[in-house]
Parts: C-alpha cells; sequence; structure tokens
C-alpha cells in the first residue's frame, strides 16, 4: 500500500543556540552529558557523536532535535519506562550521510512534536514505536527529501503515532510505514509515495492506519 499528501507547514520559530551531545550513552538529564547543559524548549539538540541519549523520566524538552545533524554523523535517542520528551521538529536524519534512530517504547513513553516530525530529512532515519509507546506531531514524514530514506515502525497494542494534519511517506526520497501487531497510526490526509517510492504495510490484529480525509497512494 503507499500514499501521497499535498503538504502545507508553519514557519518555525527562529532557532536558539544548540546544544550538543558529548556522551557515548547517557541520561538525557544528565546535563553533564551536553556541551553547554541541558537543551530547553529555545535550545536545539543534536546528537552526531554515534551516542544514545536515554529519556527515563518526564519533562524532556528541546526547540528542534537532530538525531545525526551534520554529513557522516549518527545519533539516538531511546524514551523508555514513562519518559517524556517535547520539541518543535523533530529531525531523524538531518543531513545527507547522516544517520538517526528514534525509540519511544512502554506505556507511558511519550514523543510530542508541535510543528512536524521527519524521518529521514536528508538522510536515514528510523523510527521505531513499540510496546505501548506514543509518539504525536501536527505533520508526520518519512523520507522528506530527495535522497533520504525512511522507515518508522509502530509495533504493539497501544503503540500510536498520532498526525493531527498529514502524513507523508515519501515526500521526497524513499519511506516505509509499518504498522504490526495492534500499532495504531492516524492523520487528516495520507499520501504514500508524494514523488517517490513510499511502502505502507499494516499486519496483524488490532492493526490500524486511519484516515481522516484523503488517501492518496502515488502522485
Amino acid at each position: 500500500m503507499a500514499l501521497v499528501v499535498m503538504l502545507a507547514w508553519g514557519s518555525p520559530l527562529a532557532r536558539g543556540a544548540d546544544t550538543i551531545w558529548i556522551s557515548g550513552g547517557g541520561d538525557w538529564f544528565g546535563g553533564g552529558n551536553w556541551s553547554t547543559g541541558l537543551p530547553t524548549s529555545s535550545t536545539g539538540a543534536q546528537i552526531n557523536n554515534g551516542g544514545t541519549a536515554a529519556i527515563t523520566g518526564p519533562g524532556g524538552t528541546a526547540q528542534y532535535l537532530y538525531l545525526g545533524y551534520s554529513a557522516g554523523s549518527s545519533g539516538a535517542v531511546e524514551i523508555s519506562s514513562g519518559g517524556t520528551l517535547s520539541s518543535m521538529i523533530g529531525y531523524i536524519g538531518n543531513n545527507t550521510g547522516s544517520t538517526g534512530t528514534a525509540t519511544v517504547t512502554g506505556n507511558g513513553s511519550q514523543w510530542a512534536n508541535t510543528d512536524s516530525l521527519r524521518v529521514g530529512n536528508f538522510g536515514t532515519g528510523t523510527l521505531n514505536v513499540r510496546d505501548g509507546g506514543v509518539v504525536s506531531s501536527p505533520f508526520g514524514y518519512i523520507g522528506f527529501n530527495i535522497g533520504s530514506n525512511g522507515t518508522a515502525t509502530v509495533d504493539g497494542e497501544g503503540s500510536r503515532w498520532t498526525n493531527t494534519k498529514d502524513l507523508v511517506v515519501a515526500r521526497g526520497g524513499t519511506g516505509e510505514l509499518n504498522i504490526l501487531n495492534g500499532g495504531t497510526v492516524s492523520n487528516a490526509a495520507g499520501y504514500v509515495g508524494f514523488s517517490s517510492m513510499g511502502r505502507v504495510t499494516v499486519d496483524g490484529e488490532g492493526s490500524h492506519w486511519i484516515n481522516n480525509g484523503n488517501l492518496d497512494v502515488g502522485s
């Protein structure tokens, strides 16, 4: 199955200074794990060094979250055990040649974006939502720009990715969405293969892809 969306997105706020993850692995809330202290709602967060920031408690924030900010870099975040993260825009695999991974797993674990979530912006991005984890965004994109590659998997009962506006699988790059074993993805309009190769799999009892508007496959 494949979809396509006609998109619109708002103008982002002026970008604040970024703080950069300097630990291999560790607690997001450990100020010493960041170059200039904890990110806030007015500062960006970059994870570029192959490390993983773990969020296991409430209150994680960032204006922009970049997992793999620059070419050749990689970074990951794992939200578990009821941890929460809020950001304006999430970039998973931000730049050409970069790699990013975000995992949201377990009941009560949440990542909320107030503008959009891009799984594969120019690089390669992977989003895993498992075992009751929840991700939300107005707009969702998998494979946002030409040359990007994005894969999102929502797996397990109670696992959700909720988009209040549109979800585009393969807007310019390659995109794949997997909804498995009771997972749920919802959005306004859904688009698969907007101008490139998109693929959607819905498999397993209780798995749902809910389109509250048009579903456009191949555009």
